[in-house]
């Protein structure tokens, strides 16, 4: 579920990959004429999820273990990212900065940019600010709060600096966005 396995290529010639294509076949072997179908599918399909986890744990894992090349570095840049992302979801509401989103994961600030940017395309701090501001949207539309509250649990310290973030990301106010919620 936290991979970012963004495709997962299968060979029949690994089994743990082939044992997956095989019930893959199965599931599209079931009949619906047959009076079990449903609790079969199920069972495959479970299975199948499993097997999916563990082939993508092992080619994640192979990639690691290919050190000095660019999968490699590629691969721990995203298992650091993880880490970091894990640490601004859970902290986003603190006074947190990019020094405190290195730490989480053991590494510089300058790795910290650099995974963010090879990852995501983003900085950390572009990142920490997009999750605050999905964050404050979110509390806008499902409570009564103030907007001023809404802003200091987000991790803004100033409700004038998160209205002018607000407005230049979503266009419009963080009040008129509340009133427009179901327009």
């Amino acid at each position: 579920m936290e991979s970012r396995a963004s495709q997962v290529i299968l060979r029949a010639a690994n089994d743990s990959e082939a044992s997956l294509l095989s019930t893959m076949k199965e599931i599209f072997k079931i009949r619906a004429d047959n009076p079990c179908a449903e609790l079969y599918l199920v069972e495959l399909i479970c299975r199948a999820w499993r097997q999916l986890s563990d082939v993508i744990t092992e080619q994640e894992e192979g990639r690691v273990e290919a050190k000095g090349d660019a999968q490699g570095t590629a691969a721990v840049r995203e298992r650091n990212v993880k880490r970091m992302l894990a640490f601004i979801h859970a902290h986003y509401s603190e006074p947190i900065g990019v020094d405190d989103i290195a730490q989480s994961t053991a590494i510089s600030r300058t790795e910290c940019f650099r995974c963010f940017r090879s990852v995501l395309n983003s900085t950390p701090t572009g990142y920490l600010t997009e999750h605050r501001l999905s964050a404050a949207a979110m509390l806008l539309v499902s409570s009564n709060r103030t907007v001023a509250d809404i802003a200091r649990s987000c991790g803004f310290t100033s409700s004038s600096y998160f209205g002018k973030l607000f407005r230049a990301h979503y266009g419009k106010t963080p009040g008129a966005y509340r009133e427009n919620r179901f327009l």
